[in-house]
């Protein structure tokens, strides 16, 4: 387009839950959110999300387009809610089926066994649902960096055994990235 001017830079990560992810702050409190829990959610949604480009408005949570409440984690600073996120699995209303690989992913796929004690993703067979899981709507409080880590450290062991890799994407300018 002769006037389209790029507005920021968009990355996705695809990350093992199996990743070795230090935590900075290992004082700090994480659990699953509950129902009890959906207005404090919705504010911090409202609150953080607001401050970042094309965040979507969230009046409530569930149903087709929204995680549910109980797919959000929580991490807190005493009693304070510092950053929080959702393990959303989208595989009831999305189909992740890998056609054939090709290039490097084609000679990676061939050591899968090596290269997931090493850290990395498993990669799926062709022909297979992809086993994964989105973490959306992640956000810390002042886009605290050692939040954003400590909530990745303790995350990735709930995908743990359930998942084979989660995704994550952020824009450029965020400090998560």
């Amino acid at each position: 387009l002769p006037y389209a001017v790029p507005m920021d830079d968009y990355r996705t990560y695809i990350i093992s839950p199996t990743a070795k992810v230090k935590d900075p702050c290992p004082q700090f409190s994480f659990r699953r959110a509950c129902v009890e829990d959906t207005e404090d959610v919705l504010r911090f949604l409202d609150t953080y999300g607001s401050r970042k480009n094309f965040f979507p408005v969230i009046r409530s949570l569930g149903g087709e387009t929204l995680p549910a409440i109980t797919d959000f984690y929580l991490l807190f600073d005493r009693e304070q809610l510092i950053a929080l996120g959702a393990l959303w699995d989208r595989s009831k209303s999305k189909q992740y089926i890998v056609k054939q690989y090709s290039g490097k992913v084609a000679l990676l796929r061939r050591f899968n066994p090596l290269i997931s004690r090493l850290g990395y993703i498993q990669i799926p067979k062709a022909g297979e649902q992809a086993a994964f899981v989105f973490l959306s709507f992640f956000l810390a409080k002042d886009d605290a960096p050692d939040a954003y880590q400590s909530f990745l450290s303790r995350i990735r062991k709930e995908a743990a055994g359930k998942y084979d890799m989660f995704v994550l994407g952020t824009n450029g300018q965020n400090p998560k990235r």
